[in-house]
């Protein structure tokens, strides 16, 4: 069986929930073939501070420039964990990322 490449997209406030701090989480979902886990990142932030067109932190954020480097950074790591199951073994499932540690 054949797998596609796993697709990455960026979700804020999944769950539609604030935590004590008015902020909610930002996550990766990973999507292949009909399956779309989600990876929880440790970033949260406030809804005024999410930029839902662009997807990203809005630059209105104190730390925008380095929330958004390290989820761009996650992303890669996966891209490239992927890439060398893909090479070693011919195919990827989403499952084997989302239980990765990074």
């Amino acid at each position: 069986m054949v797998l596609r490449k796993i697709s990455y997209s960026k979700i804020f406030n999944r769950k539609g929930k604030l935590n004590k701090e008015g902020e909610a989480p930002l996550e990766i979902r990973l999507y292949q073939k009909g399956s779309s886990p989600k990876y929880k990142t440790v970033l949260y932030v406030a809804p005024d501070f999410w930029d839902d067109k662009a997807k990203e932190i809005a630059v209105n954020h104190p730390n925008y420039f380095k929330y958004n480097q390290i989820i761009s950074d996650l992303i890669q790591q996966m891209r490239n964990y992927e890439n060398t199951v893909i090479n070693r073994h011919g195919s990827c499932r989403v499952d084997r990322l989302v239980t990765l540690s990074l």
